[in-house]
């Protein structure tokens, strides 16, 4: 007989570590082209759930009710989720790209958007927490680029 689910030990071998975001070039800050377009996606997904699981709830953010009101006026509401989810944690519509950035530096927030030796801390803590595996979705026109940074924060 197996050990009772609160009493057998739940560590996993492995644990994979979903993010998204970008390493931040010297000068760049949340209004940077490269970080809205990099990072923005992900701040985007996270208000595309926002709408999906709570609908008007999205007006509290900032820009929130004007990027709510115009997917209303764009579709039925049985279409509207086709248009929410477009870009989905790869590129910015332009819809997307005007609540990015009215949200201004709570863009930098979600994920992991940082310089090197921040992006690098994160690794070395979620390390320590256990994780084996980080999966890393570049966004953005450059996604080589976005790789090759990342990649590069391993080492700083």
């Amino acid at each position: 007989m197996t050990s009772a689910p609160a009493e057998r030990d739940r560590g996993w071998a492995q644990c994979a570590l979903l993010r998204f975001g970008t390493v931040m070039r010297a000068g760049e800050d949340h209004a940077s082209p490269q970080v809205i377009e990099a990072a923005g996606p992900g701040y985007a997904s996270i208000v595309h759930a926002v709408w999906q699981n709570t609908g008007k709830a999205v007006d509290a953010l900032p820009g929130g009710k004007a990027w709510r009101t115009a997917i209303e006026a764009e579709r039925p509401e049985n279409q509207r989720h086709l248009v929410v989810h477009q870009g989905h944690l790869s590129q910015l519509t332009e819809r997307d790209r005007a609540i990015v950035t009215a949200a201004g530096p709570a863009i930098l927030e979600p994920g992991w958007t940082g310089d090197a030796a921040s992006i690098a801390a994160r690794f070395d803590e979620a390390g320590a927490a256990g994780v084996t595996e980080i999966v890393y979705v570049p966004a953005g026109p450059d996604i080589p680029s976005e790789l090759e940074a990342f990649a590069g924060a391993t080492e700083a």
